[in-house]
């Protein structure tokens, strides 16, 4: 019935539990607050150090240079999201696209930084800073663009956020504790009231009968909360009184994905309609074809059938899961390959997004199968886990 946060390695991390979660969306609304490092001199794919080095540079800038360069990532600005990030393209996360090795354009994105402080400098290939944020901003790409300004390359080495909202990390339970929390009789002792997430909201003082009158969402209560607007405006529509005008209480309902009965051998039927024969396969357009008339993108009837043999689980088998999945990263690989010097075949790309959607569910439903299956089938076809 409260809040918590945990402190956990990348900091603090806010916890609901009961009818605390209908606060979430007011506490991920607030600030918050992160202390990262900069490692000058290499960029990785990644912007962090878990990434692979793509780029480094000899230039170290000076603390002066550093503290000018701050005003511009002050206030209102655009970001690029990293590539391995949540962000959604055509449907796909962006991280599971980077993974797969396909490279997307990623729009920049709004963001506001209340404050941007250079903290210390451990060494010249090091720069600490402490940042306070709005909602959705992202460290590694200030760290990158940051870098960039300066005429140099880098990357995230260190992350830690110390506050979201009016929870700090100074109030925050390590992780293992927080574990043991559930068996103890004392455990709501650690709990936060709920109205902690609700300390930064605006708020309206009622009367005992006003009260009572906005809790039954009677009219009368309704207009008179509307009433502090200004005069000639117009109360937000949709909501009702209590509700705070529709938002925070609409709820969604996500849609469930059903995985194939435990005793099925395949996987369900719309995962394979893509790879039945002729299914989804598309004509080559002009300027498509090689120079034998073959169509680039495409699998050609020798190679298909010596993919099915290879990758069959029983004699005749061309649609096991294993055979789709075959068939899918020929033709992502293919795709790739066509999208590299047609980059503005825009509908090769919506495809090739389409199909690594389809694989990922494919190679998702062999994992929860079999996990030894699903480690053997990834390593044979060359993919990242």
């Amino acid at each position: 019935m409260a809040a918590r946060s945990i402190r956990s390695p990348p900091g603090s991390l806010p916890i609901a539990f009961g009818a605390a979660t209908k606060t979430v969306p007011f506490v991920m609304d607030g600030a918050k607050e992160y202390v990262f490092s900069l490692r000058f001199g290499e960029a990785r794919d990644t912007d962090d150090a878990d990434g692979q080095v793509i780029a480094t540079s000899t230039v170290r800038p000076t603390d002066e240079a550093i503290r000018a360069a701050l005003p511009r990532f002050t206030g209102d600005i655009e970001q690029i999201p990293p590539r391995y990030s949540a962000v959604k393209v055509e449907g796909e996360r962006a991280y599971d696209l980077a993974r797969e090795g396909i490279a997307v354009e990623l729009a920049p994105r709004p963001a506001r930084i209340d404050s941007l402080v250079l903290e210390s400098r451990p060494d010249p290939d090091t720069a600490v800073f402490r940042v306070v944020c709005g909602k959705g901003v992202y460290m590694r790409a200030l760290a990158r663009d940051l870098a960039r300004a300066l005429g140099t390359v880098g990357h995230v080495a260190a992350l830690r956020r110390l506050r979201v909202g009016p929870f700090t990390e100074r109030d925050a339970v390590a992780l293992d504790r927080a574990e043991a929390i559930g068996q103890e009789e004392n455990a709501p002792g650690f709990l936060k009231p709920i109205e902690t997430a609700l300390a930064d909201i605006p708020a309206l003082a009622l009367t005992a009968a006003e009260a009572q009158r906005f809790g039954e969402r009677r009219a009368p209560v309704a207009r008179f909360v509307l009433g502090s607007h200004s005069a000639g405006s117009r109360p937000r529509r949709g909501g009702r009184a209590g509700d705070g005008g529709g938002q925070g209480a609409r709820h969604r309902q996500a849609r469930g994905r059903h995985a194939a009965p435990g005793a099925a051998a395949e996987p369900p039927a719309r995962l394979r309609r893509a790879m039945e024969p002729g299914g989804g396969r598309r004509t080559c357009g002009p300027g498509r074809r090689n120079g034998e008339g073959a169509c680039s993108m495409s699998i050609t009837p020798e190679r298909r059938a010596a993919l099915i043999k290879e990758f069959a689980q029983h004699e005749g088998d061309t649609g096991s899961p294993e055979v789709q999945i075959a068939l899918l990263s020929e033709r992502i690989r293919n795709l790739t390959e066509h999208l590299k010097t047609h980059v503005k075949d825009f509908h090769s790309r919506r495809g090739l997004l389409m199909m690594v959607g389809q694989r990922r569910r494919l190679l998702d439903y062999v994992r929860k199968k079999d996990a030894a299956r699903y480690k053997a089938l990834v390593d044979r076809l060359g993919l990242r886990r």
